[in-house]
This record gives C-alpha cells, structure tokens and sequence, in this order.
C-alpha cells in the first residue's frame, strides 16, 4: 500500500484485495495498527503516542514503558523480557526481527553479527507463553 500511497492515481485500482489474501486465510493489519491476540499485542513496531516515533532501548525499557504484552519486528536481532507482577500475571516483551540469510550492506562489516530466525510461541494465554527459539542455522541444518 506504501507504493499505492505514493501514486494517488492507482488508489482504488490496487490494494490488498488484488492479492485474494482472505482466501489463503491471511488476516491482513494496516501498518503499524497492533492487534491483540491471547493478552499479547503485535505490531510491526510500538511508537510513543505524542510524536509517532519509534519506542528506543531494550526489551525490558519498552515494556516497561509499554505496560503489556508484546511482540514486534523491525529491529534485527532478537531481544525479550519478562515482568512478574505481584497480582500473579506476566508481560513478555519480545523482539524479532531478522529472518533472512544475507548480509546488509548497510550495517558495514561490524553490525551483521545478530540472531536470525524465528519464534514459536506455545500455550499463549492472557500475555504469556512458552517460547521456542528456531535459528535459521538450526532450520538449515537440519531442513536442508
């Protein structure tokens, strides 16, 4: 939709429609609009409210700030925290973002170095869950 938003002459000629996502199950979300499902709130990323920038720091930091549930991409690598809460409830914090194999050029030969892979969640429910990490070195290794 981003290349749609930028040529207004192609608004009602393409969209998310054209691909039949619906069809194929997909649940598609407007970018950047959290959803919330067990008590964890996903987003592409979590901004401050008054300025629309993206939240900073480590897991835990934005969690904090945040107060819930959550699970966003954007930043590479992968980062999580965990909050014990005397009511007896648990908010997670995870960040993951890099799935791929390749190397950004534009992180220069020192910031290539992060995890890659993804996440499987078991037993969700009201905000937390049991976590399994799956590296893509370890799904190479032992899917091809």
């Amino acid at each position: 939709m981003r290349h749609v938003n930028a040529n207004p002459e192609l608004a009602g000629k393409l969209g998310y429609h054209d691909l039949e996502l619906d069809s194929w199950g997909w649940d598609v979300q407007d970018f950047l609009t959290p959803i919330c499902i067990d008590g964890v709130y996903y987003a592409h990323y979590f901004y401050q409210p008054n300025t629309g920038r993206p939240l900073g720091g480590v897991a835990h930091t934005r969690l904090k700030t945040l107060g819930f549930s959550f699970t966003m991409g954007h930043q590479q690598g992968k980062d999580q925290a965990e909050r014990y809460l005397s009511n007896g409830h648990v908010h997670r914090g995870l960040i993951a973002g890099s799935f791929y194999q390749h190397e950004e050029d534009y992180k220069g030969p020192q910031g290539n170095e992060h995890w890659r892979g993804c996440i499987m969640k078991h037993q969700v429910s009201q905000g937390n869950y049991d976590i399994m990490e799956l590296s893509i070195d370890y799904l190479m290794r032992e899917w091809t």
